[in-house]
């Protein structure tokens, strides 16, 4: 799970026990055409990297400047995820809210996620 690992810092960083967010899954249509780095980890390292963001912003803002519609990649913390930037707004399209999840992340210990509704 992506998001735990930096919850669990952010509880350490604030001195709490442990914190809890929701997180909702949603499906959606997305118009245009997307630059697939799926599969590119190892010849494009750097756009991969699951503790420093700058090569992959900037690799973004570049394809944004020259009008491109979004990326596709391989997730660096969900093995075989597969994940979209969609840098036009307007080609993300029929959104529909999906599960509804609840993760709690302590100091120490077990991540715990429960569903709360399922669409």
């Amino acid at each position: 799970m992506g998001r735990p690992p930096h919850l669990r810092r952010e509880a350490v960083n604030m001195r709490v026990p442990s914190l809890t967010l929701h997180y909702r899954t949603y499906t959606t249509k997305l118009a245009g055409t997307y630059q697939d780095i799926r599969g590119m980890a190892a010849s494009r390292p750097e756009l991969y990297k699951a503790d420093d963001y700058t090569a992959s912003q900037t690799f973004g803002e570049s394809l944004r400047a020259s009008g491109g519609d979004g990326i596709l990649y391989d997730s660096v913390r969900h093995a075989g995820g597969t994940n979209v930037v969609a840098l036009r707004p307007k080609n993300v399209r029929d959104v529909v809210m999906g599960t509804h999840y609840e993760i709690t992340a302590p100091v120490s210990g077990k991540v715990i996620a429960r569903t709360l509704a399922q669409i």
